[in-house]
């Protein structure tokens, strides 16, 4: 016997088998038991979701030989031969092969013979919305009043197209893709019906990548049974559909937020060395960013347990605090935009890395290869106005800035080791550190101060916060509180922060090398306007 193909082979024969599609099908049932037919019918929704098989179904309901019922019996002649497309009371017509009006003419003088076989005549035109104006114009009277033992059923993923003349001469239902979990169920149940194993996990992938067809669920499935003899893993699945592993999207995510270029190219580059196409890439990384959004809007990841792996959702739970939901919308619609570029360019990963440097040029908080040393924070409105005495007052200050106090100087030259006890810890956390300055302590507070307002949301989190502080403790040796100043805020300075501060300065050292003097105070020439 030829071999049949899975998504032929286990294609629903009944109304009890057909997935998920209940509220269609409990009408369906009712108007046969009623014995309520409709002259037309149409059965809008996605490819694969049920349209045709539902349609012959029905008819089987309606040319059984104990029919119209709502269990066909699937054994008399009908049944069987409506199951093996012989019957020919039932014809299926591809509407994208036969669109014209000579087809439709065809189709209307052969519908007032009588039923060979059967009490109706059904006619399934698929794809119907290919059919030209000028078919759907001869069409339109006998769809409207057809012979008493005619019915019609225009099946279609495109009901828009369809003339609203013609659709208001049908019943109309609408299918609906079939759900992760129904496509999971259905996958797992057809594989132990072949003897194949499969994982959990290459199941819940195929259910994904199958975009609510089982049709297609069916098919991905057919071909890792044959490839992978009969022991299918998630990562046979990604080899097989080109699927890049979830991580991959983690860290591009994170290298944008990040500002790391060269990883950003090294993460794309990967990708299409690979051989993966760009178009399923960027669904994919697509689909995670929507995933994202969908978890930060409800403050819950738990609804995403059945389209993902347990431990990845948890990887998401905490990647999400790293990012606004401002953030991931402007992701999310930037990377749409560039689906409609990639025909544009002989090499169609270059947009989705165009498209990632941008991101990460607008929302960066390192560089490509980020130093520990930041520039200090100047604020030009402020001129100070230096005061310097006599050599004798030196013993008296340096009294002042005895070894045991410590120093925003101090932390300053020690930030990097701070920042590197955290990198080890939070890379994310690392990241935004790199964009912070320590400005001052005033007794156990250091102050820092962010490069941008947006940090202040991520940094003032208890979890970040105690790390932080622990890492200033295990440098410096000294417990502090932190204060994260707001960008723009006025930094109060003692006399004494101010006194050391000004002596970092350059042109300050040369004026008391050259005097052989000390600075005794440090005013704000505004302050004495």
């Amino acid at each position: 016997m030829d071999y049949i193909a899975l998504y032929r082979k286990y294609r629903p024969q009944t109304f009890k088998e057909v997935v998920e599609q209940d509220t269609i099908v409990k009408i369906l049932r009712q108007a046969l038991k009623q014995k309520k037919i409709a002259h037309a019918y149409l059965f809008a929704g996605p490819k694969g979701s049920g349209k045709t098989t539902v349609a012959r179904i029905f008819a089987k309901g309606l040319n059984c030989e104990n029919g119209p019922t709502d269990e066909p019996c699937m054994s008399c002649n009908n049944c069987q031969g409506i199951t093996n497309g012989t019957n020919l009371d039932v014809v299926e017509i591809d509407a994208a092969s036969n669109r014209g009006i000579d087809e439709i003419r065809d189709l209307k003088e052969k519908i007032y013979y009588v039923p060979v076989y059967s009490k109706y005549k059904v006619y399934i035109i698929d794809e119907a919305h290919m059919l030209t104006i000028q078919a759907f114009n001869a069409l339109l009277k006998t769809l409207e009043e057809p012979p008493s033992n005619v019915v019609f059923i225009l099946a279609t993923t495109e009901p828009e197209k369809i003339p609203a003349t013609i659709i208001s001469r049908c019943e109309r239902f609408y299918f609906k893709p079939i759900s992760i979990d129904g496509l999971f169920n259905k996958i797992k149940e057809v594989a132990n019906k072949e003897h194949a194993s499969i994982t959990d996990g290459a199941a819940l992938l195929i259910a994904r990548f199958a975009s609510g067809s089982l049709r297609n669920a069916l098919s991905i499935l057919d071909q890792a049974i044959t490839l992978y003899d009969n022991e299918i893993k998630e990562d046979n699945i990604r080899a097989l559909l080109d699927i890049p592993d979830e991580n991959v999207f983690s860290k591009l995510l994170l290298s944008i937020v990040r500002g790391e270029v060269s990883e950003i190219l090294k993460l794309i580059n990967m990708a299409k060395e690979s051989g993966r196409d760009a178009k399923a890439f960027l669904n994919e990384l697509i689909e995670y960013i929507q995933d994202m959004i969908t978890g930060k809007v409800l403050n819950d990841f738990k609804p995403l347990e059945s389209k993902r792996d347990p431990n990845f959702i948890e990887v998401m739970r905490e990647q999400s605090r790293y990012f606004s939901l401002r953030q991931l919308n402007e992701y999310a619609n930037k990377y749409l935009d560039t689906i409609n570029k990639l025909k544009l360019y002989q090499d169609s990963y270059f947009p989705i890395l165009l498209t990632s440097l941008e991101l990460a040029k607008v929302e960066a908080v390192a560089t490509v290869e980020p130093t520990v040393e930041r520039e200090e924070v100047v604020t030009p409105e402020v001129v100070e106005e230096i005061t310097i005495s006599g050599v004798e007052e030196a013993p008296l200050v340096e009294k002042e800035l005895s070894e045991s106090i410590i120093t925003i100087e101090q932390v300053k030259a020690r930030w990097g080791e701070i920042l590197n006890i955290v990198k080890g810890r939070n890379a994310p956390l690392y990241a935004i550190l790199l964009r912070v300055n320590p400005v001052e302590i005033h007794e156990d507070t250091i102050s820092l101060l962010p490069e941008k307002k947006f940090y202040l949301t991520m940094l003032r989190t208890s979890e970040n916060t105690d790390m932080l502080l622990e890492a200033i403790k295990k440098v410096i040796g000294k417990e502090f509180k932190i204060n994260f100043v707001e960008p723009g805020e006025e930094v109060i300075l003692s006399k004494e922060e101010k006194i050391e501060q000004i002596k970092q300065k350059k042109e300050v050292q040369e004026i008391l090398k050259l005097f052989d003097g000390t600075i005794t105070d440090v005013k704000d020439i505004e302050e004495e306007r």
